[in-house]
């Protein structure tokens, strides 16, 4: 399948999870940047459902760990630091934390002035991917296209 976006002047990339924009989004941000579109990704929750209580893996050293990781691939790509932001929301429980959500992303979208907005897909299995995707859904807005990505 081939995607026609043009070339819009910015794009905001929401990832539920610390890796999801990597992994849903990563050939398109990367194409994206190669064209000099601004790109900005926001992480919704704080990723630390992912090892629960290893002893390995305390809560603040993996929550840490996966941002460190997220701004590497990304900064690899083209996308810096400073253009990542991570709401901390409780990964896995997202759905306790709705309204926070949406204001996080409202925020977001009204910040970066972005027409292209990437989503996870309505359909996606993971519960955490649904909730992001339906608090995008409500922030639609004239002029402003979303694209929903397979996680």
């Amino acid at each position: 399948m081939r995607l026609h976006l043009g070339t819009p002047r910015r794009l905001l990339v929401i990832a539920p999870h610390p890796d999801d924009e990597a992994i849903g989004a990563h050939g398109l941000i990367g194409r994206l940047r190669r064209r000099r579109v601004a790109v900005r990704v926001v992480v919704v929750t704080d990723g630390a459902a992912s090892h629960p209580a290893s002893p390995s893996w305390p809560r603040a050293r993996l929550v840490a760990e996966r941002r460190r990781e997220s701004r590497r691939v990304l900064r690899r790509i083209g996308v810096a630091a400073d253009a990542v932001t991570f709401l901390g929301l409780p990964d896995g429980r997202l759905h306790t934390r709705i309204a926070a959500a949406r204001r996080g992303l409202a925020r977001a979208i009204g910040h970066t002035g972005a027409a292209l907005v990437v989503v996870p897909a309505a359909s996606d299995d993971h519960f955490d991917h649904r909730t992001v995707a339906d608090c995008a859904a409500t922030l639609r807005r004239p002029g402003l296209r979303m694209l929903a990505y397979p996680v």
